[in-house]
């Protein structure tokens, strides 16, 4: 989720901030991986509503049309970021070695 501590988000992307890359590109693969994070977290939740049996059918429609809706919003946050990561690394002509890196980053 969103709330994780300052410390945790630095180690968890402590490859990036020692990456050898512009502050553009590092700030992309970082938001790229907090909406991956947040999307499995969402399609987890999404799941359990779906299999789990302790919610009356209509309270289960409800949150799952909800977290449906914050998957697709979530989708569509990784796209335009992708998008955007894509762009600038054309834009700011890396070089091979940095396209390589920054791709790995992106991955991990």
């Amino acid at each position: 989720m969103a709330g994780g501590s300052p410390g945790a988000a630095r180690s968890k992307n402590s490859d990036v901030d020692e990456a050898e890359l512009p502050t553009e590109i590092k700030e992309l693969i970082k938001r790229i991986r907090e909406i991956r994070e947040q999307l499995a977290e969402k399609q987890a939740e999404l799941r359990e509503v779906m299999t789990g049996d302790q919610l009356r059918p209509d309270v289960r429609k409800m949150k799952a049309s909800v977290l449906q809706s914050e998957i697709m919003s979530l989708t569509s946050a990784f796209m335009l970021t992708s998008r955007k990561f894509t762009q600038v690394l054309q834009e700011l002509k890396l070089d091979s070695e940095q396209a390589l890196v920054a791709g790995q980053l992106l991955m991990a």
